[in-house]
């Protein structure tokens, strides 16, 4: 099973996913928490997306994309599991 929430920033898809976490034990992979620790580590893309972030506009599809691959390095896909490997 996949799910995907979308919507403007605070409209609750953080808590659906997490209450789907609970429930039915899937994954999640948030891109927010991403562009937050991209901004947090200063990398060019993090401050690509601050840019984008603070002028106001939403952060396009292919920054978007070429961020999630460079940062799911830290992630270990294993079926439906998803483990975060720099908190282990």
């Amino acid at each position: 099973m996949k799910l995907i929430f979308l919507g403007p920033p605070g409209a609750g898809k953080g808590t659906l996913a997490a209450k789907a976490v609970e429930i039915l034990g899937l994954p999640h992979i948030s891109t927010g928490a991403i562009f937050r620790a991209a901004i947090a580590d200063k990398t060019a893309l993090g401050l690509k997306v601050k840019a984008i972030i603070d002028a106001g506009k939403l952060v396009d599809d292919d920054t978007t994309i070429e961020l999630v691959i460079l940062m799911r390095t830290d992630y270990l896909l294993l079926g439906m599991e998803l483990i975060n490997m720099s908190q282990k």
